[in-house]
């Protein structure tokens, strides 16, 4: 029995996939014959890479714009007024991105048929789609034509588009598909075709199938004369460390193969499923482990095995694809990449705890990273479930910059609960930042599916959710089905005008950030007369500068950690010694930086925004 995985557009070119990559390495542990196909190449190299990137990466997501190409080849999908209702009105796509959109769309059916003329189907009993982010309506497009002209292929789909409710509804909706693995597939897989090899008769593999072979397969949607049976629930893998690296090779044999030309690729490394956090005190937001628990990782000794034989096998840059990176990544692995760094650049994401020194091991192993910081704002943060200061995610942002780090992070408002003065705040705060690092993405936030916001939306405030209106373009079912399938909700909300004026200034004070090519510095330094702050962040031409008294220089010196108020009074006694007054001197000190903004505050605790002087700074980077 040989297999053929397939990742369809809109997956990036630039990137294998990593889930076919693990199943297709274990299948092989089962003498299962894999290959693994990228139709994603083929369809950029007939658009252009940069059309097609552009139209993955310019257009809202959530808009559903990619999903959207391909519904046209799908029988009865609405697909009409999708350009200018959701396009022009809800999202404003600018027009030139909508002429690429179209020009995709007018391709979508020809590329299908020319794919399938291309392929020896004969070669294959069974045809297994990856669904990842916006990949499902063309893969479904596919396996329906697949399905009308090779009936006796067995296709099969999973993936995060499959997981739990959304891949039972799926594979009830679409009768071209034979199973759905709705959870974890690397066990799945092989033992289904196992039984599916036994149980074959003169029938072939759909006779298998109604002979209910699969029954005992946790975790999968089979089709059993033509109705949809659903097993127990899956089974997630218990030990990580059993899996086997994936394997790229048909990737890169594809890219060599196709008319797109120099790539870069990045490949994809897993160390952990799950999120531990989540498992303690789930961020409310967020929906990305979907049916990934238990969390579970792999060893350290394994992961550092796998990233230097990817980073050897392959010379390509490496992105760790867990949703965020175990505590034994940061206390074990990354020490070690600190001390004998990768020959190619690493990425991985993790909390926004991290410490001073783990941002200097992430600096001296060359990696960047991105960090759940959200936002600036105690009460947001609250709000969230982050577990997580503001004062916080400042001073990480103020260590990645002192230490020469790249950091991604995300800003997020419209939060159910948020007030007024969180967003004055917030307002007042942003421009004192423009020397640090900022937010990659500033918008609303997100209604998901499997986050404790869409399980309890009533609780946490978001009123009348309802699948995205895209989704009534794209799938061509009813309102029931579309509320089992969607990913992304919207809900009624009506902020006062003055917290939409609130939302547009921090969209454009963001805008600003992002665009601030000079965006000045704040920055300690000494002379033979003492300490000084150096402060050229908001566009002056000469530096204002600040020189600093012993008083001074003790208290900004202690704030280069989070201190708080008590705390800083004592030390200035005992420094000091004890007199009448000082108390009011130190907090009326505290108050003049923070008042120059060279200091933030959430009121009884500080924190110094200066940058260490330049040679330290150099010296550490």
């Amino acid at each position: 029995m040989r297999v053929l995985l397939v990742s369809m557009p809109f997956a990036t070119v630039e990137r294998p996939a990593l889930g076919l990559s693990l199943l297709k390495a274990r299948l092989a542990d089962r003498d299962i014959a894999c290959d693994v196909a990228y139709p994603n190449l083929a369809f950029a190299a007939m658009l252009s890479v940069e059309a097609y990137q552009r139209i993955a990466t310019a257009i809202p997501h959530i808009s559903l714009a990619c999903e959207w190409v391909f519904s046209g080849c799908l029988p009865d999908a609405h697909g009409g007024s999708f350009v200018d209702e959701i396009l022009r009105s809800k999202y404003r796509v600018p027009e030139a991105d909508i002429e690429l959109l179209l020009g995709a769309r007018a391709l979508a059916a020809d590329f299908l048929a020319s794919w399938l003329d291309a392929e020896d189907w004969s070669r294959y009993r069974v045809v297994g789609f990856a669904s990842y982010c916006d990949q499902n309506v063309a893969a479904l497009a596919a396996a329906r034509l697949l399905k009308q002209r090779h009936p006796e292929i067995l296709v099969v789909f999973g993936g995060p588009n499959w997981q739990g409710i959304m891949g039972r509804a799926l594979h009830r909706c679409f009768p071209f598909v034979d199973v759905a693995f709705l959870g974890e597939a690397d066990q799945a897989l092989p033992d289904a075709l196992a039984r599916l090899a036994k149980a074959e008769d003169g029938n072939g593999l759909t006779g298998a199938l109604d002979a209910g072979c699969l029954e005992h397969v946790p975790g999968i949607a089979y089709r059993h004369h033509g109705e949809s049976k659903v097993t127990a629930a899956p089974q997630p893998v218990p030990d990580l460390d059993a899996l086997p690296a994936p394997d790229y090779t048909d990737y890169f044999a594809a890219l060599n193969g196709s008319r797109l030309g120099e790539v870069a690729s990045t490949l994809e490394i897993e160390t952990a499923r799950g999120c531990w956090w989540a498992e303690r005190r789930p961020c409310l937001f967020c929906g990305l482990t979907g049916c990934l628990r238990p969390y579970r990782t792999k060893t350290p000794a394994r992961i550092l095995e796998e990233l230097r034989g990817l980073a050897g096998l392959w010379a390509r840059p490496l992105d760790v694809a867990d949703n965020m990176v175990s505590p034994e990544f940061l206390s074990d692995v990354l020490p070690k990449l600190a001390a004998s760094p990768l020959p190619v650049p690493l990425f991985f994401e993790s909390r926004a705890t991290l410490t001073e020194l783990e941002v200097r091991h992430i600096a001296a192993a060359g990696t960047t990273v991105q960090v759940g910081i959200e936002s600036l704002v105690d009460h947001v943060l609250r709000l969230m479930n982050k577990g997580v200061r503001a004062l916080e995610n400042v001073r990480l942002l103020r260590w990645c910059r002192a230490h020469g780090v790249r950091v991604d992070w995300n800003l997020i408002f419209g939060v159910p609960g948020e007030t007024d003065e969180d967003y004055d705040d917030l307002i007042e705060l942003l421009p004192a930042l423009h020397y640090l690092q900022p937010p990659a993405t500033c918008g609303p936030i997100s209604l998901d599916r499997f986050s404790p916001y869409h399980e309890e939306p009533a609780r946490y405030g978001f009123s009348n959710p309802q699948p995205r209106a895209a989704y009534g373009y794209v799938y061509p079912l009813t309102e029931d089905d579309l509320r089992d399938v969607a990913y992304g909700f919207e809900y009624d909300s009506h902020p006062s005008l003055l917290r939409s004026v609130h939302m547009e200034r921090i969209r454009r004070e963001v805008r600003a950030w992002q665009t601030d090519d000079k965006p000045g510095d704040l920055r300690l330094a000494r002379d033979v007369e003492g300490w000084s702050l150096v402060d050229t962040r908001f566009g002056s031409r000469l530096a204002a500068v600040r020189h600093l008294d012993t008083l001074d220089e003790l208290l900004y010196s202690a704030c280069d950690d989070i201190c708080g108020r008590v705390r800083l009074h004592e030390l200035a006694e005992a420094v000091c010694g004890p007199r009448a007054g000082l108390t009011d001197e130190v907090d009326r000190r505290l108050e003049t930086f923070v008042s120059g903004r060279q200091m933030v505050t959430d009121g009884d605790r500080y924190l110094s925004l200066a940058l260490p002087p330049v040679d330290e700074a150099a010296a550490t980077s």
